[in-house]
């Protein structure tokens, strides 16, 4: 598995980049759609998960060899000492390699020999994306809105006849606008507005945004709007910097030097 923020190649039981604490995130081998731990199928193209077929040819062995029995409780153990040239994470304990900055299991920043981290750099780094501000989103939203303007007005113009179905002009340029948002912020996570910034959206979890729920967002971003645009403005005043559109589906937008998913 391979990390879409830094490229770093993590072990197969690794969840977390030992390099930069980013989330690992699972794909489909057919279509690259992420998928969570334990999934058994696709939710896109329905094929079958490595995990999913590897867990199940297992527990069938293991239910056919080795019938389940009762076994009695042991007291809880504590944990072992970390071996020679390796460092043990103080939350849950897994020895990562001596090179690594965050545990591979569950993202703690690692810190000194004895694996040690410290709290107050520990909530920057699990969540280490750097977050568009108010401004550079206003920008490109701008810019977004000329463009979806100008196709507008040349469509509208050109199916003034009637194939517009008698829609006013600002229904039209909604109408664009769906057009245009969905499909970028779905298959780019970014629109032309944004890519000049190097702006991004993504899901809360750093994994991409679907179709439908690109979708849904367009249309959030239409009450956004409607409420005088506060939706809009309250990305200035949180500290998340997510708008009232974020909220409801969902996603964040960051701001990176390449594209997150390739």
């Amino acid at each position: 598995m391979i990390c879409q923020r830094c490229g770093r190649e993590a072990g197969p039981d690794a969840k977390f980049c030992v390099d930069c604490g980013s989330p690992l995130v699972l794909r489909c081998p057919a279509c690259q759609t992420p998928y969570d731990p334990g999934s058994r199928f696709c939710s896109l193209c329905g094929r079958s998960l490595p995990e999913a077929v590897q867990s199940s040819e297992s527990a069938q062995r293991v239910e056919v060899e080795h019938p389940i029995q009762a076994e009695p409780q042991v007291p809880l153990e504590q944990p072992s000492e970390p071996a020679p040239g390796t460092l043990s994470c103080p939350r849950c304990h897994q020895n990562n390699t001596s090179d690594a900055d965050y545990c591979f299991a569950c993202g703690m920043p690692l810190e000194g020999p004895s694996g040690t981290a410290s709290s107050a750099v520990a909530p920057a780094a699990l969540g280490s994306e750097k977050l568009a501000g108010f401004w550079e989103r206003l920008v490109a939203y701008l810019v977004d809105n000329v463009l979806i303007a100008v196709a507008s007005a040349i469509t509208y113009g050109a199916f003034s006849l009637d194939p517009s179905g008698g829609l006013e002009p600002q229904h039209w340029m909604a109408l664009i606008s769906l057009v245009y948002f969905t499909p970028l912020i779905a298959l780019r996570a970014t629109t032309i507005g944004k890519s000049f910034l190097g702006v991004y959206v993504v899901r809360t979890d750093g994994s991409r945004v679907g179709l439908g729920r690109a979708f849904f967002r367009t249309l959030a971003t239409f009450l956004s709007g409607i409420i005088l645009g506060l939706g809009f403005l309250q990305a200035a005043f949180r500290e998340d910097k997510r708008a009232l559109h974020d909220l409801i589906c969902d996603t964040k937008v960051i701001k990176s030097d390449r594209r997150p998913f390739g």
